[in-house]
């Protein structure tokens, strides 16, 4: 091709330079957008009908997702329109199941048609325009975005088809390196629809610019394909959630005593465990009305420890108190840096991050002296920043930080597609670009296909909805037989079956683990009431984190933010109309990555060098499961105990059953 500048001036003066119609129209156009936005629309449908596999969720997805329902009931009932049926946990796998059905269709008409349009524009490199190519890599980033961000969601569908997952691997590999190559070649100072108007004259006069901060700038967008890329290869091979070792902190019933008698504890955080007793002269204000049985003496030993330690014993503390320590440190910087990687990847993080706030709320609580006004501000600054960490940890690593980047790649490559499409009106192009040939009709008639795909999932989706109705019709109409049956079993079987019970040692022992818990728990509770904050009570127990007010203002703050945040930066980054913001959006976007790795790794550290919290919050849910199995198992522990009494119930009388 003569790409001399005299020939290309003259082309461009004369309007000589037509339009790639068949190649970048408005059908694929189209095509490209109704497709993605449909994904996006999908996503956000499966969150909140609750149809979204629990591996992508944590407590902060559970916040967002109970706001986003309310919203719609509120307008529903302002509408006056009531839907079919309130979507809950009832029929979830049904409804994941036929989500991932049309996501997999989605999302592989996207990568065919990236990877077609990619390689239909190489392979005429010779003739095709800057124009067309700008077109191009916007839908190619368009829906390599969309790809990434949904397969997620539909990876476990095809992990074990070995066929499937190789082809795919291999589309998404080609489809992925020609953009990138693409995205690299268009930061050339020669992409100019003006100076050098086909792709094959770039190509030849290839320069990289002198402007290193819009260098770094542009290189944004393939460093993310090229990220994305690679982790989907990693999860797709990746071991199975079952096959990891678990690495979570188990309690040491040896070592449940040094947590309750440490009356000075100091941890990396310089979070000092005092004792639980109060100034002398607010004994009578604070702790007056102590909990019944430590008013019984059921717990001396706990009340002991807590309160009566002697000051000679401090010296055999320390001793016992760095022995956990230097056992578990490991012997080089290589292993350390395998057991933070360990501890903190995505499959442990979420028990990770919530049983940092836990221990970090037992520290607190215990930690406080006599409250004062200076000391009940430093608390509460303390906690909100806790509250900020755990929301900001928890919110990045969410399933609504996927969907608000899928939302950011939509804003990028619709922005693009219409940006190009503005700057090429009056760059001396000549012919229709609208115009509607075969290469334009037949986008628009592939669009059928994932509706089709949608049609086939809701149809699959109540066959399988209605033969769980079914069953469930069935279950409560054979309930009551089947539990005098079971009932009637568990009372013929011998009378040596009790001693299944575990020996009276054993009881004893758990009874005395349990007051021991049930004493500092008491404490830690009266102590949260001294310092004006009842809620921390709750972080303690760590039941139902998602509905405490302080952590809901945190993730919503964290939300709206990370909103604003990815909206600027997709239509920053594809106008190129304010560098300046762009820029400081790329610095924020590296310190909120670099700050999400360092609180994963002051929360991994701060769990593993505070073995007596973690063993205090290990039994106390250990506690907690023991009184949750107990009514679940409860006519059969009746029976039981008739069995072992030699009392035989009346069938007839239900209340002995």
């Amino acid at each position: 091709m003569n790409c001399s500048s005299s020939r290309l001036s003259e082309l461009v003066a004369n309007n000589d330079v037509e339009f790639d119609a068949d190649i970048a129209g408005p059908g694929v156009l189209v095509a490209f957008v109704v497709t993605s936005l449909a994904a996006l629309i999908t996503l956000m449908a499966a969150f909140v009908t609750l149809s979204t596999p629990s591996r992508l969720l944590n407590a902060s997805d559970t916040v967002i997702s109970r706001i986003l329902r309310d919203v719609i009931k509120w307008i529903s009932k302002r509408l006056r329109w009531k839907p079919n049926r309130t979507e809950g946990t009832d029929g979830q796998e049904e409804r994941i199941s036929g989500f991932s059905s049309f996501m997999i269709s989605l999302s592989d008409q996207l990568l065919a048609s990236e990877a077609a349009i990619l390689i239909a524009g190489l392979i005429i490199h010779e003739e095709v325009t800057l124009y067309s190519m700008n077109i191009i890599i916007a839908l190619g980033c368009l829906a390599s975005t969309v790809h990434m961000a949904t397969f997620a969601f539909f990876i476990d569908s095809i992990r074990q088809h070995r066929t499937a997952k190789i082809i795919r691997v291999i589309m998404m590999i080609a489809a992925s390196g020609m953009l990138i190559f693409l995205l690299i070649v268009q930061i050339s100072m020669t992409w100019d629809l003006e100076s050098h108007v086909f792709l094959a004259c770039t190509l030849r006069d290839y320069q990289i610019p002198s402007d290193v901060f819009g260098v770094a700038t542009s290189l944004l967008v393939p460093i993310y394909i090229l990220y994305g890329t690679i982790d989907i290869i990693r999860l797709l091979y990746a071991k199975e959630p079952g096959e990891e070792t678990n690495t979570s902190h188990q309690p040491d019933r040896n070592n449940t005593h040094n947590f309750m008698g440490l009356p000075s504890y100091r941890n990396e955080a310089g979070i000092e465990l005092q004792e639980l007793r109060p100034n002398s002269g607010q004994a009578d204000v604070h702790y007056n009305h102590r909990p019944p049985e430590t008013e019984q003496g059921e717990a001396p030993g706990a009340r002991n420890s807590l309160n009566s330690r002697r000051p000679q014993d401090n010296a055999d503390i320390e001793s016992n108190r760095a022995t956990p320590g230097e056992l578990r440190r490991p012997a080089t910087v290589f292993a350390q840096l395998r057991e933070i990687f360990g501890g903190t990847r995505p499959s442990q993080r979420d028990k990770l991050v919530d049983r940092w706030l836990r221990g970090t709320a037992v520290s607190t609580a215990v930690s406080t002296a006599a409250p004062n006004r200076f000391s009940t501000v430093q608390v509460r600054i303390r906690l909100r920043l806790a509250a900020e960490t755990w929301a900001f940890v928890q919110c990045q690593s969410s399933f609504v930080s996927r969907w608000l980047w899928l939302w950011s790649g939509n804003v990028y490559g619709i922005t693009s597609v219409f940006i190009a499409r503005a700057e090429t009106s009056e760059a001396g192009m000549s012919g229709n670009r609208d115009e509607m040939g075969f290469g334009q009709v037949v986008p628009l008639v592939l669009l059928v296909l994932p509706f089709l795909a949608a049609l086939q999932s809701y149809s699959d989706y109540l066959v399988k909805a209605n033969a769980l109705n079914q069953k469930r019709q069935t279950a409560e109409f054979r309930g009551e037989r089947r539990q005098q049956n079971s009932l009637r079993e568990v009372w013929n079987q011998p009378s040596h079956q009790g001693a299944r019970r575990p020996p009276p040692n054993s009881e004893e022992a758990l009874a005395s683990e349990q007051l021991e818990v049930m004493h500092v728990l008491n404490r830690i509770e009266q102590r949260c009431n001294d310092i004006n904050a009842p809620w921390l009570y709750d972080w303690v127990l760590g039941d139902r984190l998602h509905e405490s007010q302080h952590l809901r203002r945190a993730v919503i703050t964290h939300t709206i933010y990370m909103f604003v945040f990815t909206t600027l930066l997709g239509f920053g980054q594809a106008s190129g109309y304010f560098p300046t913001l762009t820029f400081v959006l790329l610095i924020l976007l590296i310190v909120m990555a670099f700050g999400k790795v360092a609180a994963l790794v002051r929360m991994h550290r701060n769990t593993t060098s505070n073995p007596h919290i973690m063993n205090f919050l290990d039994l106390l849910d250990k506690g907690v499961a023991e009184q949750q199995r107990r009514p679940a198992d409860h006519a059969e522990g009746m029976m039981m105990v008739h069995a072992s009494q030699g009392i035989q119930p009346d069938p007839d009388n239900p209340e002995e059953q």
